[in-house]
């Protein structure tokens, strides 16, 4: 999947809207529980990244309310 036009989250960012640790998450990746990141390499841009969509799915799945995809105040979303 190319990420370059897809809003992303680190795990940090997840940290911020689910109230877990970056540990859980991953774990919870492995398990299948969670949307798996893709790992974005190249320039100043590396690490593991969420899509915005893929979380916000889960986030509606959960009963949780969603991450604003374009809500400028939210830190975390950005463009890798």
């Amino acid at each position: 999947m190319d990420m370059s036009d897809v809003p992303t989250l680190t795990v940090r960012d997840l940290t911020q809207y689910i109230p877990v640790s970056p540990c859980a998450i991953y774990q919870r990746c492995k398990r299948g529980t969670f949307p798996r990141p893709t790992n974005i390499t190249g320039g100043m841009t590396h690490g593991y990244r969420w899509s915005v969509a893929d979380v916000n799915a889960w986030l509606v799945a959960h009963s949780m309310p969603p991450i604003p995809e374009t809500d400028p105040t939210a830190e975390g979303v950005r463009n890798a």
